[in-house]
This record gives structure tokens, C-alpha cells and sequence, in this order.
């Protein structure tokens, strides 16, 4: 049995729609209630993580590179992840890890350090965004929620339905690259 879900996400914007807004979506914060996210901006995407899940954002400039691998990962940092002593995490290229392509980085670009119970990695994204508050009601599971081979929970309905954001899985994202690891 085959089933296909038809939901409107809202207008296609074409490229001079998307330039006019400056390379950067305006997000309202429409609710006082519900979930936080971090909200930040990966190769011109706007994307979104459990705000809980991260602590921290630091340059890009103070990661230590390490030998180019076949994977996402780019480099280490030294940072204070329990206040009483540094840790060097393992910093990865999100943009790779959701794409699988590789790219040239951007210099300018700020590492997001995540954690999930004792593991704690640095995510490199272009830009920073915000932390805003979204309704339970504004979030939509993607299409083939059960595949685990992705890192995307759902979309997140923004701005009355006019923006989509793409909701990104911390778990998932640390199950990817421990794996990776793991078999390196």
C-alpha cells in the first residue's frame, strides 16, 4: 500500500524573492509557549535545534583543524564543558552532514557545541540566528519519519506558515558521526 501526504508549506519564492530578504528570514516569535530552538543558518538554510541541547557558540577561528577525512569532520576545540576542567571536542561540518558534499568553509562561520547526556560535539554553521519559541502545533514530521539514516525531525511552520524551518535532530546527529568514528 503506497500513501502520499499533500500538505501546503506556503508560496515557492524565487531566487530575487529570497535575495530581497537579505540572505536572512526575519522570524516572529508567535508564541509565549511551547519549545525553544536554536535557529541557525546553514548554506542559505535556515535550520533548527533543540535549544536545550545547545550551550554554547563559539568562532570558527578558534577551531584547531585536523587533516582532511573522507567525512564531515573538520577539526578540534578546546572548550569548558563542565567548568572544573577543558575538553577538546570533535567539531563537524553540518553543512556535509546534511548534504554529504563537501565545501569550502567559510572562515567567518560559528561552531554550535551540542551535547546529549556526556557526548558533546562542535557543529560548524554560517550564521547564528536567534532563539525563538515555537507552538507544538507549528511543527510537521517530514515524509519517511522512519528512515534513521537522516538527521531531520520535521519542518517548522514560522511567520503565520510563510517560513519553513527544518528541524534537525541532536541524537541523530551523534549517532551519525559516533558511528563514523567508530568504524574509522
Amino acid at each position: 500500500v503506497l500513501s502520499v501526504l499533500l500538505q501546503s508549506f506556503g508560496p515557492v519564492r524565487s531566487a530575487p524573492e529570497i535575495a530581497a530578504m537579505g540572505g536572512h528570514a526575519r522570524v516572529r516569535s508567535e508564541h509565549e509557549y511551547g519549545r525553544n530552538y536554536a535557529l541557525f543558518e546553514v548554506d542559505g538554510v535556515l535550520m533548527a535545534l533543540d535549544a536545550g541541547a545547545v550551550f554554547e557558540a563559539v568562532p570558527f577561528a578558534r577551531v584547531k583543524r585536523t587533516p582532511s577525512s573522507d567525512g564531515a569532520r573538520i577539526g578540534m576545540l578546546d572548550v569548558d564543558v563542565d567548568k572544573e576542567r577543558r575538553h577538546f571536542v570533535w567539531v563537524f561540518d553540518l553543512a556535509r552532514l546534511t548534504s554529504g558534499r563537501s565545501r569550502a568553509l567559510r572562515g567567518d562561520g560559528q561552531v554550535i557545541l551540542v551535547s546529549d547526556g556526556a557526548t558533546t560535539i562542535g557543529l560548524l554553521v554560517d550564521d547564528v540566528h536567534s532563539v525563538q519559541c515555537f507552538a507544538p502545533e507549528s511543527a510537521s514530521p517530514v515524509g519517511m519519519a522512519g528512515n534513521e539514516a537522516g538527521i531531520t525531525l520535521g519542518l517548522i511552520k514560522a511567520n503565520g506558515g510563510e517560513l519553513l524551518i527544518q528541524e534537525i535532530s541532536v541524537k541523530k546527529i551523534l549517532a551519525q558521526v559516533c558511528s563514523v568514528m567508530a568504524a574509522a
